[in-house]
């Protein structure tokens, strides 16, 4: 599992927005307080590091948990577990376990980051999918549109018996479901 705060691509970043902040104050004279904006953000990532310092407060998850806050991990389904989400972040889901003995709705959400989701094609199941200035790549290969719905159904979707709605909402990240 990766720190997202021991990335260089995360310093790399920060580091260019604080330089473009002071370049765009003295080229363009917008009206932006630099130092505040640069307090600011500090602030933020010392409390972002505080949270994720403690690993029992549930802002650090691990393998095999329902949810993955700035950082990455991999995820296996739990029977009964229905929500599983992805902020700040990056996770792989796989759901080709996946058995329906009665209908069943598993809930997906990524903000910020990318999800990867694994299928079985045998698996009775629709995607029906939501997606505000975010990608979601379907099985097909299709993409969703940056912004909207769009609906996905498994090869062996059979209606007349029971079935999983898969539904995924990403938000500003990307969300890939493959075989």
């Amino acid at each position: 599992m990766r720190n997202v705060f021991s990335s260089g691509l995360f310093w790399g970043l920060l580091l260019i927005v604080l330089g473009l902040l002071f370049f765009a104050d003295s080229y363009w004279y917008f009206d932006i307080n630099v130092f505040k904006v640069f307090v600011g953000i500090a602030l933020v990532i010392l409390g972002i590091w505080i949270m994720n310092s403690f690993k029992g407060s549930g802002y650090h998850k691990g393998e095999s948990e329902s949810s993955t806050i700035f950082s990455d991990a991999d995820m296996q389904y739990v029977p009964g577990q229905q929500k599983y989400s992805v902020v700040f972040g990056s996770s792989t889901l796989d759901l080709s376990g996946i058995n329906p003995q009665t209908d069943k709705m598993v809930e997906l959400s990524c903000v910020f980051g990318e999800f990867h989701i694994k299928l079985n094609p045998e698996t009775n199941f629709e995607i029906v999918s939501n997606a505000a200035f975010g990608s979601i790549r379907m099985p097909n290969h299709t993409k969703s549109p940056g912004v909207g719905s769009s609906s996905f159904n498994s090869p062996a979707l059979d209606r007349s018996k029971a079935f999983t709605t898969i539904k995924i909402d990403v938000v500003f990240g990307e969300a890939r479901i493959n075989y």
